[in-house]
């Protein structure tokens, strides 16, 4: 039987609880409630939970990564066998409802990023990047009429709590106090200094980059700090996602030095005349990864940079390879991992989304975790 054609800003009101899990497929034997969409139709909101948990307030279509997804003319929503879909509400377009008889399994979670290449030596993000880990995304700051209260920031489907955080910041200004490390290797990164501490929030306002939220560092004085020893001297790989406010600058995405190990750098450097992605120098002796796409652009630009036990390096932009090994000379400086600056220069004047690294040459794995990272955030 075919019920009534539902048109756009409508909800449809379910008699039966569902799963939280969505499937977009052919037309094939599946024992569910079905939707057939009778025109590019974009679906907002999709509630409803285990038949045993009745989750009435819980967006799927965000826990399944779905957002803005437009489902062609004919394509089919599936809820899995033997449960359906409490609600759905329509921005665009119409789609209609069936009822089906046969078959259907409902799929496993989607692993994160950290679940299918683990044992990272840290993991900085605004989405969650490891299933196993339950503690916050980061610490916060808002300082009103000289009083000052801090808040950690969790996850919701994945992602950053932003009603959360726009709830404590009341129209405020927001700074981020601690990045939390999501590897389990305990290295959280933080910024006692108010002055020194990078931004979430504007007047209320949360601040983005590719429509989605980011740390904003002034180019100034902005940085976060550890003294920790975060990367080895040999085998090192790393992943960012980040951004230059202006074209021609340079900024130190991360940095790290000390005494018994080479300097490690990524810069997002949008000269057109240097390009550098990654420095490491030992001994004495430097190298850059120098790529070889000009990029004076104000874009999101996700970095890739390994460097194996051979000292033999590469580097990537937003996929593309490019690179020589140039000699730099020696460096003095003395600091644990520091996010948004280079020592105390090259203050990075943009955003920041996503760090990872590994104490691991993670290249064979590179076009998978590229591919992860760039699905989230569609830089290219």
């Amino acid at each position: 039987m075919v019920n009534p054609i539902y048109q756009q800003g409508e909800e449809l009101l379910l008699n039966q609880f569902g799963s939280k899990y969505l499937g977009v497929a052919a037309h094939t034997n599946v024992n569910s409630n079905e939707f057939i969409v009778q025109e590019d139709a974009v679906i907002s909101v999709l509630t409803g939970g285990d038949s045993s948990i009745a989750a009435n307030n819980v967006d799927y279509k965000a826990s399944m990564s779905l957002s803005g997804v437009t489902l062609k003319q004919g394509a089919l929503i599936v809820a899995p066998q033997g449960e359906s879909f409490q609600s759905i509400t329509i921005d665009s377009g119409t789609i209609m409802a069936y009822n089906s008889v046969v078959g259907g399994t409902k799929p496993s979670a989607v692993p994160l990023l950290l679940d299918s290449y683990p044992d990272a030596a840290a993991a900085y993000s605004l989405r969650k990047l490891r299933t196993d880990y339950t503690g916050a995304a980061i610490e916060v700051r808002k300082t009103v009429a000289g009083t000052t209260s801090t808040q950690d920031i969790g996850f919701v489907n994945g992602e950053l709590d932003t009603v959360l955080l726009l709830t404590f910041a009341g129209g405020e200004d927001v700074f981020v106090t601690t990045w939390y490390d999501q590897s389990g290797a305990g290295n959280s990164i933080a910024q006692s200094n108010a002055s020194f501490q990078p931004q979430i929030v504007l007047s209320g306002s949360l601040i983005t980059k590719g429509g989605l939220v980011a740390l904003d560092f002034n180019g100034v004085n902005h940085k976060l700090v550890t003294g920790l020893d975060v990367l080895n001297a040999t085998s090192v790989s790393h992943f960012t996602v980040s951004s230059c406010d202006n074209t021609e600058t340079i900024g130190a995405v991360l940095c790290q030095s000390n005494t018994t190990i080479e300097t490690i750098r990524i810069f997002n450097d949008s000269r057109t005349a240097s390009n550098r992605n990654m420095a490491v120098i030992s001994s004495g002796i430097g190298y850059f990864a120098d790529l070889s796409i000009p990029r004076v652009s104000t874009n999101q630009r996700l970095l890739s940079s390994f460097v194996d036990s051979s000292k033999n390096m590469s580097g990537f932009d937003n996929g593309a390879t490019g690179g020589t090994d140039t000699y730099i000379g020696t460096v003095t400086n003395t600091t644990g991992l520091t996010i948004g600056a280079q020592f105390n220069v090259n203050f990075l004047g943009g955003k920041i989304q996503e760090i990872i690294a590994y104490n691991t040459d993670q290249s064979a794995n590179r076009s998978a975790i590229e591919d992860n990272i760039n699905n989230h955030y569609t830089i290219y």
